[in-house]
């Protein structure tokens, strides 16, 4: 196996701005300039420059910057980021609700006919396979029939 040789950036210090920025437009409607991200954050204005910078490297956010240098704000943030951060639904996080809320209405209900008729669609979908319930789960965020 080998071994990392420098930090994990992405979960130290990446995926923690990118977290802070998603939920400032979250809750905005914009972009945060550098130093709102700082002070969300708690990291340090290095940190913030150096992550933007990752972040928009990788496509995730698109930054406003001096002469590419210096990031002096967060001006969008792309599908995949809000996927990430959990804002946007995932197939694989559609499918573990799904089966979440069969197994909440399994546990919650005292109607044996409705418990039941949750249980066997738990036990199907469950019982097809993660992929069939992915792709299920896919159909329904899409809203359409598949592949």
């Amino acid at each position: 196996m080998t071994q990392l040789l420098h930090q994990d950036v992405w979960n130290d210090r990446d995926f923690p701005i990118l977290s802070t920025v998603c939920a400032h437009f979250e809750e905005h409607g914009r972009g945060p300039n550098a130093k709102q991200v700082e002070i969300a954050s708690g990291l340090s204005p290095k940190a913030v420059q150096r992550a933007g910078k990752n972040l928009a490297r990788d496509g995730l956010v698109t930054v406003t910057s001096s002469w590419g240098l210096h990031v002096l704000g967060f001006s969008d943030v792309s599908g995949d980021a809000l996927r990430l951060v959990g804002l946007w639904p995932t197939p694989e996080t559609a499918y573990g609700r799904m089966v979440e809320a069969l197994d909440r209405t399994i546990e919650n209900t005292d109607d044996e006919a409705q418990r039941t008729r949750a249980q066997r669609i738990r036990d199907e979908v469950t019982g097809a396979g993660e992929a069939v319930g992915i792709d299920l789960a896919t159909a329904i965020i899409a809203g359409s029939p598949g592949h």
